[in-house]
């Protein structure tokens, strides 16, 4: 056999092993403990409780990872000895094209020892799975020619950015030989409950250490800070449980805490922790320091590695899985984040994709009007083989999971407001979902399917997506993160080793009387995902929509309510008002805000609002009971509906207040507002009736007025739409040429119709529900 045919069987046989080795891990729970309040900010420490005592300095949630499971020491070790030094080659950690730069500072713990003489990172190397000095180096800074080495971090960040960051990690513990001084931290390795404590004490005893170091070489963007600080601690083989203090994330360092002194100094922003026993993963390095540069994790709160489900993302981008050596590209939304390259939009038609490195465009986005924010994103794939060598990305190996299913289009969704708000794919709904056959469940989907497989070909699945507004999510439709078919079709038509050319269909989505989201530009909403108990809809003449959302409350106290506008294009926020009131209703009266809402107690009280433009102000109260007060105008003027909550309804109306297009705060004296009941008659009366045709919406009234009593005594057992007609009865009316919109509540409804039917209405339902 010739050399060349062994180095290529050796290779392959190197790869095929360390990608059955080392499986693709799928982060478990994403969420700090206790342990970890001190990397909270300020609105995440509270809602954690807080960390306690001034030795746990507040940084951000650090990106937790998950545990790699690895093969065992022999199969790796059998196969490293069939591959001779001289078939694998070196690698050369002379960077001289940098311009990013990271500190590495390699600690240990009081009284430990690790480290002295031939221990630790400077023992003889015995195994590919015992992390060394040179190893150290050479995961961080190496390079070389040869196929048959895996990736390193300075290579992989160069590949994936088209050269754009060329990240060289500074060393200063590191000597010639590659022998490494450790740096002693003053407490144990129990001692430290957060990570920002082992971080400030590896800060400290590097400047101590390196008084003469001069910060400023770390800051290659030149904005003050360090573009990283990589903190190794030793733990002698003693793996860190997940959500302990030195289990590997990356984090935004808020101390004091400077690198160098004097005008040397420069100040840390980011850091990554990578203890010694999971850096012998290039993955595990890797993921973290790209979250320096902003990639988001595309796992799933809570997803295991023992999960065949739960997988928005999976084997391909390294933010998801990695199976530690063998290295799976980023897609190109996480390298947009890193500022590394920026998705083109397209409106359909042919299009066709590049092969990455190869300079041109590799992915496209596209998106409808259905969603002022999210959209979607098609990107060419190129798959490696075992035989390429281990330097090649996103390697096919037909059985092995941890690898791609081959070349081909990805398609999948993008979120922009959960980048943030979930913390990637953490959230409540994903920030990135690839697009696959076989998927179950919905809105979100259920991570399943054949995600290996998901990219499209001309020699397998050519087209994704479903015309049919009606279909889902399951029906392999390409939808929106609510669910809604976004209508779009993608069909590959030509494909080559380095190129692929897609049919991109967009749908009409004016031909569809769909819904569209209530968002801005941006896809953000001021409304909170939970803490209401329920909310209302109030409209103005100008085409405003408020939202009045009534806060939980515990036990009988209500806790007031927050109020939200929307203008068509934007939310905004008007603040909170009545604490100790709940259930809220508004209306919009000459053009201005009124906001009701009710107290219980030994009496029970109705509170009324109104927003001056700066603040609320409570104009009126009313003894008065209610499961929901509820506002309407009528006749320019307005008015209270209220149940009585089984005690008889009653009905207001507002009296006082300056007249009709004066201002309320015109330095005049302070205007006095009450309520009316006399007028309006203090019981409703209704007349008996019968329902003609439901579908039709019409009622026929009877002779006799009756007494309307809410706990159900003599109504006639039917639904009923009250009109108020002379005084004081009530009259049953139902027009649907009236208003078109009603609110409803747990059993009556006040709204006001214009046109032929104007006047006020008052809905009841005698069974209280």
């Amino acid at each position: 056999m010739k050399r060349q045919d062994v180095h290529k069987a050796a290779a392959m046989l190197m790869s095929v092993v360390l990608a059955c080795a080392l499986v693709p891990a799928v982060p478990a729970q994403a969420q700090p403990t206790a342990a970890d309040a001190a990397d909270v900010s300020a609105a995440e420490t509270a809602a954690d409780g807080g960390a306690d005592g001034a030795d746990a300095p507040a940084a951000t949630v650090p990106d937790v990872e998950s545990p790699l499971v690895v093969a065992d020491e022999q199969t790796v070790a059998t196969v490293a000895e069939a591959v001779p030094s001289s078939t694998a080659g070196s690698y050369d950690t002379a960077i001289a094209d940098a311009n990013r730069y990271q500190l590495v500072i390699v600690v240990r713990f009081a009284g430990d020892t690790t480290g002295d003489g031939d221990t630790g990172l400077n023992a003889a190397d015995p195994s590919v799975l015992q992390l060394t000095g040179r190893r150290l180096v050479e995961r961080l800074n190496g390079f070389t020619d040869s196929p048959f080495l895996e990736p390193t971090l300075y290579s992989y960040v160069k590949d994936v950015s088209d050269g754009a960051c060329r990240l060289r990690s500074i060393i200063p513990q590191a000597d010639e030989d590659f022998r490494i001084r450790y740096l002693t931290l003053p407490r144990a390795r129990e001692g430290y409950a957060y990570a920002v404590n082992v971080v400030e004490d590896a800060l400290a005893a590097f400047n101590r250490a390196y008084p003469d170091f001069d910060g400023r070489s770390l800051d290659g963007d030149g904005d003050g800070y360090a573009d990283n600080v990589l903190i190794v601690p030793e733990v002698n083989g003693s793996a860190p449980v997940i959500n302990s203090p030195l289990w590997p994330h990356k984090a935004d360092y808020t101390g004091a805490g400077r690198i160098g002194a004097g005008g040397r100094a420069v100040r840390v922003g980011t850091y990554t922790m990578v203890d010694t026993s999971h850096g012998v993963s290039t993955g595990t390095i890797v993921h973290e320091t790209i979250h320096a540069f902003g990639a988001k994790d595309l796992y799933r709160a809570g997803a295991k590695t023992e999960d065949r489900a739960n997988r928005p993302v999976g084997v391909w981008d390294i933010m998801a899985e990695h199976a530690g050596s063998r290295l799976m590209r980023p897609l190109a939304i996480t390298r947009q984040d890193c500022g590394w390259t920026k998705l083109e939009e397209t409106g359909g038609g042919s299009v066709t994709l590049f092969a990455p490195g190869s300079g041109k465009r590799q992915a496209v986005k596209f998106k409808t009007d259905l969603n002022a924010s999210e959209y979607f994103v098609a990107e060419f794939r190129q798959a490696c083989d075992a035989a390429g060598g281990a330097a090649g990305l996103d390697m096919s190996v037909e059985g092995l999971p941890s690898t791609i299913g081959g070349s081909g289009l990805v398609v999948y969704r993008v979120n922009p407001v959960m980048k943030d708000a979930g913390n990637g794919n953490k959230g409540p709904k994903d920030y990135v979902y690839i697009f696959r056959p076989g998927e179950t469940g919905a809105p979100r989907g259920d991570g399943a399917g054949d995600l290996r497989h998901a990219q499209l070909s001309v020699s397998g699945r050519a087209t994704f997506g479903v015309a049919d507004m009606a279909a889902g999510l399951a029906d392999g439709a390409i939808t929106y993160s609510d669910g809604q078919n976004s209508g779009i079709v993608v069909s590959v038509t030509e494909q080559s080793d380095d190129a692929i050319t897609f049919k991109l269909e967009m749908p009409d989505v004016t031909a569809h009387d769909l819904w569209k989201s209530a968002v801005d530009g941006k896809g953000a909403t001021a409304l909170t995902e939970s803490g209401f108990s329920d909310t209302s809809l109030v409209k103005a003449a100008d085409g405003a929509l408020y939202q009045v959302c009534s806060r939980l409350q515990s036990g009988t106290r209500g806790a007031g309510a927050t109020v939200y506008r929307y203008d068509g294009s934007s939310w905004s926020s008007l603040g909170s008002l009545g604490n100790g009131y709940g259930n809220f209703s508004g209306a919009v009266y000459r053009n201005e805000l009124y906001v009701a809402g009710v107290r219980y107690g030994a009496t029970t009280t109705i509170g009324l609002w109104r927003w001056s433009g700066r603040a609320w102000k409570e104009v009126a109260t009313v003894a008065a009971a209610a499961n929901k007060p509820v506002l309407g105008v009528a006749g320019g003027a307005l008015y209270l509906f209220a149940d009585g909550s089984g005690g008889g309804a009653q009905l207001y109306r507002l009296t006082g207040g300056p007249p009709l297009g004066e201002r309320h705060d015109r330095g005049r004296a302070p205007v006095r507002y009450g309520w009316s009941a006399g007028r309006y008659g203090r019981e409703l009366q209704q007349r008996p009736h019968r329902a003609v045709d439901a579908r039709e919406r019409r009622l026929e009234g009877g002779p006799g007025p009756q007494r309307l009593r809410a706990d159900g005594g003599r109504l006639p057992g039917r639904q009923a739409l009250l009109r108020p007609h002379g005084h004081p009865g009530w009259r049953p009316a139902l027009d649907r040429s009236g208003g078109d919109v009603w609110q409803r509540l747990r059993g009556e409804v006040l709204a006001v119709a214009p046109g032929a039917a104007q006047g006020l209405y008052g809905f009841s339902d005698p069974r209280g529900r």
